[in-house]
């Protein structure tokens, strides 16, 4: 078994998911992260690799550099709040539609919907 496929499945397993959720969800192959698990292949195609990045957040360095890399650097506070928020966007369906709702609004547009979330939040609406 590579060093890719163990890092995606250590990915998986701090994400609270599994090589097969992940592959449906991202329309891989499975059979693609079976074949770098029985080692008849060494690599996924840079496609792949770049979805399982995207999802998972890390650099494409994590998945493809033999050394050890860590996907995060602890002591940033910015990193943190990346992954604080990307674990929120991964475990909690209805953040994802709001992102997927807000990639084509505009800067202003944004800013309007979290200053209309903030006002509601703090009236009590919605609670």
């Amino acid at each position: 078994m590579g060093t890719m496929y163990n890092r995606i499945e250590e990915l998986c397993r701090r994400s609270g998911t599994n090589i097969t959720a992940m592959c449906r969800q991202l329309q891989i192959s499975r059979s693609s992260l079976s074949e770098l698990k029985a080692g008849r292949t060494k690599a996924l195609s840079a496609q792949y690799t770049a979805k399982i990045c995207r999802y998972f957040q890390v650099p494409v360095e994590y998945l493809l550099v033999k050394d050890d890399p860590a996907p995060f650097t602890n002591g940033d506070p910015a990193e943190r709040q990346l992954r604080k928020s990307m674990e929120l966007l991964h475990n909690r369906p209805e953040f994802r539609q709001l992102l997927l709702a807000c990639q084509k609004m505009g800067k202003e547009e944004i800013l309007q919907l979290v200053h209309t979330i903030q006002i509601r939040k703090n009236s009590g609406v919605g609670n």
